[in-house]
């Protein structure tokens, strides 16, 4: 039996753990997808799904290599981020204002809910903003899900 070798980027915790950014005009192509109780649903096939959109309307991704997911009980958004388009498109998301805040992830899936919920509260809490939305690159595929520890990178927009 011949064990398929995953393409998941392996990042460095540090790069991510407790760090700060500014996405202002920061523009993200986006795909629906269907997410159960949080949890997206096809996740791979809507990755690809978005790469072949971006890919067919001319667009370039940019260096920023996360594929993100919105966090929300049933309807939700997966996208990765574009360089200038040439044109508007419904499918296009531009970050207004606001600070993003992230957070490793590493543990069982079980916890991942209460990680969530616990990152909210120390952003809201530290920097006195209640978040305005919540984004997970899951870092890892099914695949390898359980060999890298289910890690995930979550992400606060304020």
């Amino acid at each position: 039996m011949t064990v398929k070798k995953c393409n998941c980027p392996h990042i460095d915790t540090a790069d991510w753990e407790g760090k700060e950014f500014e996405w202002e005009n920061k523009t993200f192509y986006f795909v629906p997808i269907n997410l159960f109780f949080h949890k997206p649903m096809g996740l791979h096939e809507k990755v690809r799904q978005l790469r072949k959109e971006v890919v067919s309307r001319n667009y370039e991704f940019t260096d920023f290599t996360p594929i993100l997911t919105s966090w929300a009980a049933f309807k939700g958004r997966v996208m990765a981020q574009i360089q200038n388009p040439q044109q508007y498109d419904e499918g296009i998301y531009i970050f207004d204002s606001g600070t993003i805040y992230s957070t490793v992830f590493q543990g069982s899936a079980k916890e991942f809910k209460q990680a969530v919920s616990d990152f909210s509260s120390k952003v809201e809490l530290d920097h006195g903003i209640p978040p305005q939305a919540v984004l997970v690159w899951y870092v890892h595929c099914e695949q390898c899900a359980k060999e890298r520890n289910n890690q995930a990178v979550i992400f606060i927009k304020t």
